[in-house]
């Protein structure tokens, strides 16, 4: 069987290969409601542009773009949780799968027959989409944000005189943003929620696992607060995600300790 490193970086591509998946979704389901806004944008900057002294909040081009703002952003955060859900469910089922075959691997180095279905797989955890969570209460009050930061900025470039093509640019822009955050929620959601099912395994497995060593992926986009820690061996009483409460898109796992076992990253004892 294969060594713990080797394994877990096998599970992180397939961890990979999935978001790539769900990210691709979600952006094609912006893309859809961003077009159906952009075309709203588009007559309200003609009506400017030919009634450069209209009171624009009284305009009903304008109206009609506050309210699709925020008719389409609440039902694509409500597309959004759906989708959180289903991608919270799918990391949990994979996490369970990983863990059993990495704490098999650590106890066949010791010369022990056993098999991943032999391992004590993770119970149901609460995970960061849990009905009445902080990060569900927090998606439904993202929709009216969203659109008003477009609107502010509209205002804000129609006060200070910019001209359609820039206006037009700033909007897009601003569209941008709103699928930048739904990215980082859908990738932060996943690891969060494979990370907790994988130390509820550990838990389980108290008999045999004594913790779990920081597994950072080590590249450029790797900030310094993980690169530092990993490597670092924490008791199993400890959640990374505790540990990374407020560090979006965080790619680090939590690779099982076997008691007795040397650091597999460090190959240090662990006393």
């Amino acid at each position: 069987m294969a060594n713990p490193l080797s394994l877990i970086s096998k599970h992180r591509t397939r961890l990979d290969r999935q978001s790539e998946a769900d990210l691709a979704r979600l952006i094609a389901a912006y893309g859809n409601m961003s077009q159906r806004l952009k075309d709203k944008v588009d007559l309200l900057l003609l009506e400017l542009e030919r009634n450069p002294n209209a009171n624009i909040a009284q305009m009903a081009r304008y109206k009609e773009l506050v309210q699709a703002l925020n008719s389409e952003f609440v039902k694509y955060n409500t597309y959004l949780e759906i989708e959180l859900e289903r991608i919270t469910a799918e990391a949990r089922s994979q996490a369970r799968l990983d863990y059993a075959v990495l704490i098999a691997a650590a106890l066949v180095a010791r010369g022990l027959s056993v098999k991943p279905a032999q391992i004590v797989q993770s119970g149901v955890v609460p995970t960061v989409m849990s009905i009445g969570s902080e990060a569900v209460k927090r998606l439904h009050e993202l929709a009216p944000l969203q659109a008003q930061r477009i609107i502010d900025k509209l205002l804000e470039g129609i006060n200070l005189g910019y001209g359609y093509e820039k206006l037009g640019g700033m909007i897009v822009n601003d569209l941008g943003l709103g699928l930048a955050d739904a990215l980082r929620w859908a990738r932060t959601t996943q690891m969060e929620s494979y990370r907790e099912t994988s130390r509820n395994t550990m838990l389980e497995n108290g008999g045999i696992l004594d913790g779990w060593t920081w597994f950072a992926q080590l590249d450029d986009a790797t900030c310094e607060g993980c690169s530092e820690l990993h490597g670092s061996f924490h008791p199993a009483r400890e959640s990374l995600n505790d540990l990374t409460p407020h560090i979006w898109n965080c790619r680090c796992v939590e690779l099982p300790h076997v008691i007795g076992d040397e650091n597999p990253v460090t190959g240090e004892r662990i006393e």
